[in-house]
């Protein structure tokens, strides 16, 4: 059975993945350049369109999740 691109709209086969999350060729081309200019300063947190609609099926949101949950 394949897979879908786990980006919220998206209707193309997951073919990789970003963070171990399944996603497309074209969408993680996407987050990869929002993560190039997030930390080269040319974006904010919240520009980050394409990892926002994923980043809470990721590893690092689940440890940073359950920090904040419990200190």
């Amino acid at each position: 059975m394949r897979k879908m691109c786990s980006v919220p709209t998206c209707q193309l086969d997951a073919t990789t993945t970003w963070a171990t999350v399944p996603v497309c060729q074209y969408c993680r081309d996407i987050i990869m350049q929002e993560q190039l200019e997030y930390y080269r300063g040319k974006l904010q947190e919240h520009e980050r369109c394409r990892y926002i609609r994923i980043r809470h099926m990721t590893p690092l949101w689940s440890i940073l999740k359950r920090e904040l949950a419990y200190g």
